[in-house]
C-alpha cells in the first residue's frame, strides 16, 4: 500500500497511475504461503533461497529458483446498469501486457489484433466487443458519451475460465489512454476504524480511508522458473526440476491468496491461474 492526499491508503500504482502489483508483493505472499502448506514448507528454502539474519554476513547461500515480474492490469468491470457490465482496458495497457505475454500464445495474438484496430482512438472513442455495441448507444461510462468507432469479433478464453472471466473477451470495451487514465483517479474507496476493546469505541486516529481495485479485475504476470543452477561440486551449471513445486503450488493450476494483508476483512483475495 502506498499513501495519498484524497485517500489515506492508495493501492499500489505506476509512474502513469495505474494499478500494478509488485512484484515483491506476489513473492512475500507466495513465499507464506509455502512456509505453512505442509508438502511445500519442506522444499520452501530451497526454492526461494535462505533467510540471511540482519546484520550477519553469510558468503554462500542458496538464491532463488523463481523470479518474478510485476503484476500489470489487463482489465477490469465497470457496471454499466443494474445487473450489466463490461471489462474495460487501454491501448496502454494492453501494450504493457503484450511486452510480457508470451509471443505464440493465443492471448498475445488476441492483444496484438486488438492493438491494430486501436491506432484511431482519441477522446471519447472506443473500440469494442460487437456483442456489447449496443449498451454504448444507450449508456454513459465514467459520466461521458462514448463514441464506438470500431468493433471486433474475436474472443478468447482464459484458463480455468469461469464467469465473469469467460466473459472477458465478450464484453471488452477498449477505451482511450486519456479516459482510463483520469478514471484510475477514481477507484473504489472505504472508511476503515481501528476500535478500543476494552472502551468500545474508536481509537484516537483510528479513522482512515483506503482504496480498492474493482472486484473481478483481471492482472497479468511473469513467475520465471530456473531450470539449472550453479553446484560447487560440478564445472557446469546442473539441471533441476521444480515440476513437483510447481504442481504442488498451483493444484489444478489455481491458486488462491491473499494480497495486501486484509484477510479480517475479506479484502485481498486473488485468484491466480497458472497460464
Amino acid at each position: 500500500m502506498g499513501r495519498g492526499s484524497k485517500v489515506d491508503l492508495i493501492v499500489q500504482r505506476d509512474s502513469r497511475g495505474f494499478p500494478v502489483i509488485y512484484k515483491t508483493s506476489i513473492k512475500g505472499a507466495i513465499k507464506s504461503h509455502c512456509s505453512i502448506a505442509e508438502e511445500l514448507a519442506k522444499v520452501s528454502e530451497d526454492i526461494f533461497g535462505e533467510d540471511v539474519e540482519p546484520g550477519s554476513v553469510k558468503v554462500d547461500y542458496g538464491l532463488s529458483k523463481v523470479v518474478f515480474s510485476d503484476a500489470y492490469l489487463l482489465a477490469f468491470p465497470v457496471a454499466i446498469e443494474e445487473n450489466l457490465f463490461v471489462y474495460v482496458s487501454s491501448p496502454y495497457m494492453l501494450k504493457r501486457i503484450r511486452l510480457i505475454a508470451p509471443t505464440e500464445s493465443k492471448l498475445a495474438l488476441f492483444i496484438n489484433s486488438l492493438l491494430n484496430k486501436c491506432r484511431s482512438l482519441k477522446g471519447n472513442s472506443a473500440i469494442v466487443s460487437e456483442s456489447i455495441r449496443d449498451i454504448f448507444e444507450s449508456n454513459l461510462m465514467f459520466e461521458r458519451k462514448i463514441d464506438v468507432i470500431g468493433t471486433f469479433s474475436e474472443t478468447i478464453n482464459l484458463p480455468e475460465a469461469e464467469y465473469p472471466f469467460s466473459e472477458f473477451s465478450k464484453r471488452l470495451a477498449i477505451l482511450s489512454d486519456e479516459v482510463l487514465e483520469e478514471a484510475m483517479g477514481e477507484l473504489p474507496h472505504a472508511y476503515r476504524i481501528s476500535t478500543d476493546y476494552q472502551l468500545k469505541k474508536v481509537k484516537y486516529g483510528g479513522l482512515w480511508s483506503e482504496e480498492y481495485v474493482p472486484s473481478g479485475s483481471i492482472f497479468l504476470g511473469l513467475m520465471l522458473v530456473s531450470r539449472y543452477e550453479f553446484s560447487e561440486k560440478e564445472e557446469k551449471p546442473v539441471k533441476i526440476d521444480l515440476s513437483y513445486f510447481l504442481n504442488e503450488l498451483f493444484k489444478n493450476n489455481v491458486l488462491y491468496l491473499f494480497l495486501g494483508r486484509k484477510e479480517t476483512v475479506g479484502k485481498g483475495l486473488v485468484k491466480i491461474v497458472r497460464y
